[in-house]
């Protein structure tokens, strides 16, 4: 007969409340985020980090400062970008129309 394995799971708000020591190797899920946190005997499931990086981990690690806020306004205010570039290709606006001393951004964020 095979065995079964299973992974202490439960809820975010479960795991905060709670914040037990995993033993060391320990996995545990987070059902509502749906991510991995591995024990290491001492260190309390608040302080744990998730297994992998996410995004915004990573581009802390690069060197970038900032709360986590900060980094998705950041692709928000790209995205808005790209929208705008979009609108003026759209309208059929070229930015060689345009003065060349006019920013560009200036140009975009009126369309």
């Amino acid at each position: 007969m095979a065995d079964l394995i299973q992974i202490r799971r439960d809820t975010n708000a479960a795991w905060i409340a709670s914040n037990p020591v995993l033993a060391d190797g320990e996995l545990a899920l987070d059902k509502t985020r749906m991510c991995l946190k591995i024990g290491d005997g001492v260190t309390p499931w608040d302080d744990l980090n998730y297994s992998g990086e996410s995004a915004y981990q990573t581009w802390l690690s690069l060197g970038n400062s900032g709360s986590e806020q900060d980094f998705i306004d950041m692709f928000t205010s790209e995205a808005k970008q790209q929208a705008n570039i979009a609108k003026a290709a759209a309208a059929s606006i070229t930015l060689s129309t345009y003065p060349p001393d006019i920013p560009v951004f200036n140009l975009l964020a009126d369309i």
